[in-house]
């Protein structure tokens, strides 16, 4: 079961993901922009900038962007948050996918 307790603010706008997809969208707007953006998009130094910031907690928002991908980016953020003490694991879902396919795994863990 994951427990956190808020005592300063969160920030409940946050992408992360698993180090080949994350690399290829990196790439991608990088490619887009012209340019390198300055922003850290490894998931600890993300977790770094936002507590220097005074961030507490933070729940990263991932994203399916093919079928059948919900199940894979849901288990790869619990897994990531049962490691960090600032992460509060969301879920995703995709038209293509059963919710239930993907729901009942992340609600037992998480001990909902």
């Amino acid at each position: 079961m994951i427990h956190c307790e808020l005592r300063t603010h969160a920030d409940c706008h946050i992408h992360l993901f698993p180090q080949r997809l994350r690399r290829a969208i990196r790439g991608s707007l990088n490619d887009a922009a012209g340019g390198e953006f300055p922003h850290p998009d490894d998931p600890t130094a993300v977790e770094a900038t936002l507590r220097d910031a005074g961030t507490s907690h933070y729940s990263p928002l991932p994203y399916a962007h093919e079928a059948d991908m919900a199940a894979d980016r849901n288990d790869w953020e619990l897994d990531w948050a049962a490691d960090s003490r600032m992460c509060i694991p969301s879920a995703t879902a995709d038209p293509e996918t059963s919710a239930q396919s993907f729901a009942r795994p992340s609600t037992v863990v998480m001990g909902v």
